[in-house]
Formats: structure tokens, C-alpha cells, sequence
């Protein structure tokens, strides 16, 4: 039973791996609420009760899928040569590097080079 005023909830425990599977494919709060037909807040508490961190969804809010920021070669290849292979700009790999505390290639062989590596 949920709290509040006794109603249950709009999104039912035995439903939850449908929710889930279509949260993985939809990606967003807002377009699994109309999927729905509940709010987005409801959506959200939804995901919070089944234990989903709502912070870092998979897609931005532009709606593409966050493409940059899963490229196995992160830190590896250039971020050029990850950019071209994701068909993304460079800044936006960069950035996706950065946020993880992933060092570039470059600069790791720059501090082989200095002898500081």
C-alpha cells in the first residue's frame, strides 16, 4: 500500500518490469508518462520506489541518447577518433571524458615523455 490518502499506486508492483523495460527504451520520464498516461512526477516516483536512480537518465534533454558518454575507447582513442566513431562532436566526447575522470591519451604520453608516468 503506497502512503498518502490509501490510494495504490498508479504504477503496480507487478507491472514493474514492463515499466522498467520501457523506461530503458523510452529513456525519459516525460515520454514513459504519456506511454502511460500519468504524469511525470508520477513516473518519477515510480522509478525512485523501484530503486532507479533518476539523476543521469540515458537520454539528455534534447532526446538523444547519451552516446558519448558509453564509448568503450573513452580515454583510449582520441577523442576525435571517438567522436567520428559516435558521430558526435569532439567537445561532446571531451566532455564525457572529463566528467568521468578519464585522462586523454595525449596527455598521458605527454607524461611518458616528461618521465612523469
Amino acid at each position: 500500500m503506497s502512503k498518502g490518502r490509501g490510494r495504490p499506486p498508479a504504477i503496480p508492483e507487478n507491472r514493474r518490469d514492463e515499466f522498467l523495460s520501457d523506461y530503458q527504451s523510452e529513456g525519459s520520464a516525460k515520454a514513459l508518462a504519456v506511454k502511460w498516461g500519468v504524469s511525470a512526477i508520477t513516473v518519477l516516483k515510480a522509478l525512485r520506489r523501484f530503486g532507479v536512480d533518476t539523476r543521469n537518465p540515458p537520454i539528455d534533454t534534447r532526446g538523444r541518447k547519451k552516446r558519448a558518454c558509453y564509448h568503450p575507447m573513452l580515454g583510449q582513442w582520441s577523442d576525435a577518433r571517438v567522436a567520428e566513431a559516435l558521430g558526435v562532436s569532439r567537445q561532446a566526447v571531451s566532455m564525457a571524458r572529463r566528467a568521468r575522470g578519464i585522462e586523454s591519451p595525449q596527455s598521458r604520453a605527454m607524461k611518458i615523455i616528461a618521465g612523469e608516468g
